[in-house]
């Protein structure tokens, strides 16, 4: 979702789209699960991460793109996404809507996530990720 976070780390990430990329060529693949009623956020500037809420992850920051938001903590004070093929957290004020296509400005989803096992508590409807 966002090559550039990517520029500089010691390790290899790819995902898979239609059938086609690094994963089919037998590169590593990214199976975490991303539950229905995920959306894909913004994140315009640098946006300290944490590994857990209110635990952060020393020195590590997260580049301004975009990252499929999974849910919010039971403070709602932050969103999970997904970084790398790992479920982190970064707090609510640092990342809005997307309105590029095919996100077009979706609301960000507001279900409770589990902290540490990464579960939902509740669906959110369909999975609203797009093609594109």
């Amino acid at each position: 979702m966002n090559a550039n976070s990517l520029a500089g780390c010691q390790y290899s990430y790819s995902f898979t789209y239609d059938g086609a990329g690094a994963a089919a060529a037998g590169g590593p693949e990214c199976t975490l699960p991303v539950p229905e009623g995920s959306v894909v956020g913004d994140v315009p500037f640098n946006a300290q991460v944490y590994y857990e809420p209110g635990s952060a992850s020393p020195g590590v920051l997260l580049n301004p793109g975009t990252y499929i938001v999974i849910g919010q903590d039971v403070s709602e004070t932050y969103y999970q996404i997904v970084l790398a093929c790992q479920y982190v957290w970064v707090l609510k004020s640092n990342v809005q809507p997307s309105y590029q296509p095919p996100q077009n400005g979706a609301a960000l989803p507001t279900r409770i996530v589990d902290a540490p096992s990464g579960d939902t508590s509740a669906s959110g409807g369909a999975n609203d990720l797009g093609s594109s």
